[in-house]
């Protein structure tokens, strides 16, 4: 009786993720969706303030980035201040001034569309392996995907950071790995050019490639972080690069309690919450270390688990998708310098969950796993934390999304999904 049970609540959840799944995916659904993300991105972009864009004038982060590049660029070094660290690179510093060459006005208005079409991007890129009925309910499922994603994509949008157009950068080059493997490898390389955090798919690539790929964004890292650096400072870009270097030391020694405007940027980090927990006491710096030391090793086993594939990942494919979302999100809760928004890397692997839970070609046990994934990080989204000791919540985040994948990562198809369908 029980097993009769079991077995039609099995078949009900299956016909509700297939009802779900077939309402994703018609026109409707995709117009409500497009509606839904509109509004969703103009509220927290503008707040339904129309004043706020115009005249169009850098605002919030963006402003705080142009200024501070420009900045830079003039002098030919970062500034020693008591103001908030700027960890962007010498290269980042470089793009940010090339914007901004159109002037404050032209900025605002490119900043703003720039994180429009990435936030689209990031959607739409993310479902590249799928198949064309799948591809085509992307805006439906994007939409889905801000129920768990919700929390770092809001507060992007609202201060008007980079974190979107950077991993619409990453994502886009996932999507073009095959078809353009030049071109994925030059948008890779700007990616990283911008933030590190995706530094780590460059040995992925060297394991698996494609080669040019790799060749690709080696080279425009290259180019982007040392040739034109050269071009413009001459032997000055070595002073760039020392005063980059003094930077990332404030950022690693930062206090794990500035988190007000006057003082820097809201910090998160496992170490902030560790402080807020129990204090800076004799031991805090060995609660920290444990933590941190077990995420390595979680990272190892997810890495074990992927090494041992007999042959090479391609890309797009669920397999490559799931160790790029692993790698993006690994640096997460090491970093000492953790904002809200820099969690936004954890957008394309909850699209996979979501993708891999309506999926009715994989067993009904695999997709459990996936909805539970997705509803873990739904509920952290929704509920949230204290701010103080958010640093959990993150890691609670990043360790969901990595058990799930490394549980999975042997079932997942190693060539693109479109191409056995």
């Amino acid at each position: 009786m029980n097993q009769h049970s079991t077995s039609q609540r099995v078949v009900g959840v299956e016909t509700g993720l297939r009802a779900l799944r077939d309402a994703l995916e018609t026109r409707a659904a995709r117009v409500a969706a497009g509606a839904l993300i509109a509004f969703y991105f103009c509220y927290h972009v503008t707040r339904f303030r129309p004043q706020s864009l115009w005249p169009p004038i850098p605002a919030h982060d963006a402003a705080i980035m142009l200024a501070r590049a420009t900045e830079i660029f003039h002098s030919g070094g970062y500034p020693v201040t008591d103001a908030a660290p700027f960890p962007y690179p010498p290269s980042a510093v470089l793009l940010l001034r090339a914007l901004g060459l159109v002037g404050p006005g032209a900025f605002s208005i490119v900043w703003v569309v720039l994180m429009a079409a990435g936030l689209l991007a990031v959607f739409r890129a993310s479902l590249a392996a799928e198949p064309d009925r799948t591809r085509g309910a992307w805006l439906a499922i994007g939409a889905l995907s801000l129920v768990a994603a919700d929390s770092p994509v809001s507060w992007d949008l609202r201060n008007l950071n980079s974190n979107l157009i950077y991993l619409a950068l990453v994502m886009t080059s996932y999507a073009l790995m095959r078809r353009r493997p030049d071109l994925a490898g030059g948008l890779l390389g700007v990616s990283i050019s911008l933030k590190l955090f995706s530094i780590l798919i460059i040995p992925w690539l060297a394991i698996n490639g494609p080669r040019r790929a790799l060749l690709w964004a080696v080279v425009t890292m290259l180019i982007m972080g040392l040739a034109l650096p050269m071009a413009f400072f001459g032997h000055g870009a070595i002073r760039l690069y020392e005063g980059w270097g003094q930077q990332l030391r404030i950022v690693a020694g930062a206090s794990p309690m500035v988190a007000c405007a006057a003082c820097g940027p809201p910090l998160v980090s496992l170490r902030r919450a560790l402080s807020a927990s129990i204090g800076e006491t004799a031991a805090m710096p060995v609660a920290l270390a444990a933590l941190r030391i077990g995420w390595i090793l979680v990272l190892a086993w997810y890495a074990r688990r992927a090494l041992s594939a007999a042959r090479p990942v391609k890309a797009p494919s669920r397999v490559a998708l799931a160790d790029w979302s692993v790698l993006m999100v690994a640096p997460l809760p090491l970093s000492p310098w953790l904002e809200p928004y820099h969690v936004v890397t954890i957008l394309p692997g909850v699209i996979l969950l979501v993708e891999m839970a309506l999926d009715e070609q994989i067993a009904m046990r695999e997709r459990a796993v996936a909805g539970s994934a997705f509803l873990v990080l739904a509920l952290a989204n929704i509920v949230g934390s204290p701010f103080a000791i958010r640093g959990f919540l993150i890691a609670v985040q990043c360790l969901a999304l990595t058990l799930c994948f490394g549980w999975l990562r042997r079932v997942l198809p190693e060539a693109p999904a479109f191409a056995e369908h």
